[in-house]
């Protein structure tokens, strides 16, 4: 165990989830759970929740599809599992060969191919052999409408046992310069050995390719609109526009409708006696 000293900053990602689920196995827990990150000055955040919940790679039931979907038999939404054309390149497509007809000679989204629709079990999760995408999944969780860089180090190798190369002169785009530069700032503080390891102090010496991008707003719209009630920001016209209401509702009386009632009509009843002096107040009993 290691102590803490000069506090940490614990992170709440995603309360709102950022891929909503249906379904009795996401009822009580939801679907795309939150994640919690605990970070400490020095050290590596420490992740509690990887966010991912219970979101399925799988169709959990195949009822739901309408009837007249040609992929109603499929175990995935997310990735090809049919095979179109085996043994075909995408550019032979035809369009009796598109039994999904969306234009593109579809191949299960597998390692390796069979000829064969997959089974959901054989479908890779980290690249798209349509799009010829890898899919990256970050460890740590992404704040909104921040610029984030991916690195590939030359520690990433191919089958040859090469590593990995630019597709550019620069181990980065030409547009995207100025980010390689921040990249190159922060690796070569070798203070940051508890992040990159030994890579940590070297620049862009071992970095192969390089690129950043920006997250997009995720909860800033309830954001603002939270601030507008409060006749801040750009929304702040809803705080005369919706302005707060609050009415108190008595649970002693003797009618529905506390105006239809009178204290006199509550001291009368027995009833009410034990209760009459806190109006407001419900004891539920536990069950």
């Amino acid at each position: 165990m290691t102590a803490i000293r000069g506090g940490f900053d614990v992170t709440f990602h995603g309360v709102r989830g950022s891929t909503p689920c249906d379904g009795e196995d996401v009822a009580r827990y939801g679907g795309n759970t939150s994640c919690v990150s605990v970070a400490v000055p020095g050290q590596n955040p420490v992740i509690l929740d990887m966010g991912k919940g219970n979101f399925p790679l799988a169709v959990i039931d195949r009822s739901k599809y309408w009837p007249n979907d040609p992929r109603a038999n499929e175990d995935s939404l997310l990735f090809e599992t049919v095979e179109e054309g085996a043994g075909l390149p995408r550019n032979a497509y035809r369009p009796d060969l598109d039994t999904d007809f969306d234009g593109v000679l579809d191949h299960p989204n597998t390692l390796r191919l069979s000829g064969k629709n997959a089974p959901i079990e054989d479908v890779i999760p980290w690249y798209e052999r349509e799009t010829d995408t890898l899919l990256l999944r970050p460890v740590v969780p992404l704040e909104e409408k921040r610029e984030y860089a991916v690195v590939l180090t030359d520690r990433l190798k191919g089958r040859d046992g090469q590593p990995v190369k630019s597709p550019f002169p620069a181990v980065h785009h030409p547009q995207q310069r100025a980010g390689a530069d921040r990249v190159r700032s922060i690796l070569s503080d070798p203070s940051r050995a508890a992040y990159y390891g030994d890579v940590a102090g070297t620049g862009l010496n071992h970095v192969a390719f390089v690129w950043t991008f920006t997250t997009q707003p995720v909860y800033e719209d309830m954001r603002l609109l939270r601030d507008g009630l409060h006749g801040q920001g750009p929304f702040a016209r809803l705080e005369k526009d919706f302005p707060p209401t609050a009415v108190a509702a008595r649970a002693v009386g003797n009618t529905t409708d506390p105006a239809d009632d009178s204290q006199a009509a509550i001291d009368a009843n027995p009833k009410c006696g034990p209760f009459k002096h806190t109006p407001y107040i419900v004891k539920v009993a536990r069950g």
